[in-house]
């Protein structure tokens, strides 16, 4: 349970201001390529989706890019 080879992280930075949002976004980053893990990770904040790996962008329940 403690390692898990997938994470889901539904809006981890919803409620916080935009540093404090970047170092919790660059903090699963670093523990995903530590760990050699995958983080899917959904958010509406496209700062924060550009420090991904990979991306989908979704625009009315449809893939619009990815």
């Amino acid at each position: 349970m403690n390692t898990p080879e997938i994470m889901l992280v539904d809006e981890p930075t919803a409620s916080l201001d935009s540093e404090r949002g970047f170092q919790v976004v660059e903090m699963l980053k670093s523990q995903v390529h530590e760990r050699g893990m995958t983080c899917v990770m959904v958010t509406h904040d496209p700062r924060m989706a550009a420090h991904a790996d990979e991306r989908i962008t979704l625009v009315d329940g449809r893939v619009v890019e990815g």
